[in-house]
């Protein structure tokens, strides 16, 4: 799970995810969160089932590029949204992403805060180089969400913006130790250590 000042971001598990398509009261219940209450669009339902559910499956240990990460209001506990991947990174890192916010939870932010914590996660993982993503070219939404994050465009075809965020990697702190030396005063049953880490 990431988390931000407001929100909670959960990736479904194999059986929350199925739950999500044919129960999703119950994953609600089961969670601690309020859903949306208009029906799961037939886009969205069609790749759960036929994609999304069946990848996860088949690559248990990777499922966090597969499915959906929910987007949780910490104190309303109502669903925001969505962002999920498209799969596993290709060939040169790059995972695609996608994203949805709940008609009246737009334009407050979340979905840049969001995105900001998801950045920070992939920072943490070698095998994320970049991220990138689509929008339609006339969703200013969205594309503002991805400049405010970072993104640049790289092309723009036929109604369609394609961007890109090459992912900074966190370095990790090296610990210093300096040398130790341990005297035993039983000299006969502990030796002098000298450790240098």
């Amino acid at each position: 799970m990431l988390s931000t000042s407001r929100l909670n971001i959960l990736p479904l598990s194999y059986s929350e995810l199925f739950r999500y398509l044919t129960a999703r009261d119950q994953l609600a219940w089961d969670l601690d969160f309020i859903p949306f209450d208009y029906p799961m669009e037939c886009t969205e339902e069609r790749a759960i089932r036929f994609e999304r559910l069946p990848k996860i499956k088949n690559n248990p240990d990777k499922y966090y590029y597969y499915t959906i990460w929910l987007i949780i209001h910490k104190f309303s506990k109502k669903m925001i949204g969505s962002i999920c991947m498209h799969g596993i990174p290709d060939k040169k890192g790059q995972v695609e992403i996608g994203y949805s916010t709940g008609p009246e939870f737009r334009n407050q932010g979340f979905m840049t805060e969001t995105l900001k914590v998801f950045i920070d996660w992939t920072g943490k993982r070698r095998d994320i180089r970049a991220i990138v993503a689509e929008t339609d070219v006339d969703n200013c939404a969205s594309m503002k969400v991805l400049e405010k994050c970072g993104f640049v465009i790289t092309e723009e075809v036929e109604g369609k913006v394609y961007w890109r965020l090459p992912v900074k990697k966190r370095k990790q702190k090296k610990l210093f130790f300096p040398a130790l030396m341990i005297s035993a005063s039983f000299s006969n049953l502990i030796p002098e250590i000298v450790s240098s880490f």
